[in-house]
């Protein structure tokens, strides 16, 4: 995943078991192709259910 990340650019992604408590995390890649991670603060994300009809 952070292979494809272009330099420059940046993947945001909750980290951790889901149910069990997450990080927000932020991945930069620079120039050189060096990465930079951030914990930005705690989340909880689910799983989206239903349709997008409702």
């Amino acid at each position: 995943m952070i292979e494809q990340l272009k330099p420059g650019g940046t993947l945001v992604i909750p980290l951790g078991r889901q149910h069990f408590g997450q990080d927000l995390l932020t991945i930069r890649k620079d120039a050189q192709g060096r990465t930079e991670e951030r914990r930005i603060l705690p989340a909880a994300f689910v799983p989206s259910t239903g349709s997008a009809e409702e």
